[in-house]
This record gives structure tokens, sequence and C-alpha cells, in this order.
């Protein structure tokens, strides 16, 4: 289990450290449970994406990720556009308070 490893980290160093993760999970056939707050590092490390619900945290949806070697750029849209519906009807699930508590916490406008 790594918890956010590298979130303390310079976008370069990440996505060098990001490869390198992937090159030994090639190698070992390990399973890692990865936890990160970045979609797109998660869609690019992952077979799956689990999407945690705002507080208090479930797992809410699953996103199955099949990302071929040398993935282009249609592939990788689809995963994030699905991760991404996921996020927003785990926000649009929130009952009207939370969902003012989520928005003040993170700073998005009320829509």
């Amino acid at each position: 289990m790594l918890d956010e490893p590298f979130g303390a980290l310079d976008e370069i160093t990440r996505h060098k450290l990001d490869d390198e993760l992937l090159s030994i999970w090639a190698q070992g056939g390990l399973t890692v449970v990865f936890v990160t707050h970045d979609i797109s590092e998660a869609i690019l490390l992952s077979q799956q994406v689990w999407v945690m619900s705002y507080r208090p945290g479930s797992i809410i949806d699953v996103v199955d990720i099949d990302l071929p070697d040398g993935c282009t750029d249609a592939p990788y849209l689809e995963a994030l556009d699905r991760a991404l519906e996921a996020m927003d009807s785990s926000i649009e699930r929130l009952p009207k308070g939370r969902l003012d508590a989520f928005l003040a916490e993170h700073r998005y406008p009320r829509l």
C-alpha cells in the first residue's frame, strides 16, 4: 500500500517515479494499492480506479482502466471521462448541507 508517496514531489521527479513504479510492477507482477488525489496519475498507474465518496469515505464506483502500451490520447481521455463521471455522481449524491461544506472546503463556487 502506497499512500500518496509522490504527493510532495515536483512534477518531473513524480513522472520519473511513476515510470519506475510501472517498471517494478511489470517485473514482479505485484498487486499495489496506490492512493492518490491526482486523477491522471491514478489512470496512468492503474488497472482499476476506485472512486471514493466525500466523508465518510467509501468506495462508490470502480472504473476499469485498460490502456494499451504506448497509449494514445483517446483511451486515456475515455478513462479520464469515466473517472470524472464517477466523481461527479458522488458529489451530486451529497445532501445539500454536505454539498455546501464540500464546495466551501475545496473552494468551488456553488452552481
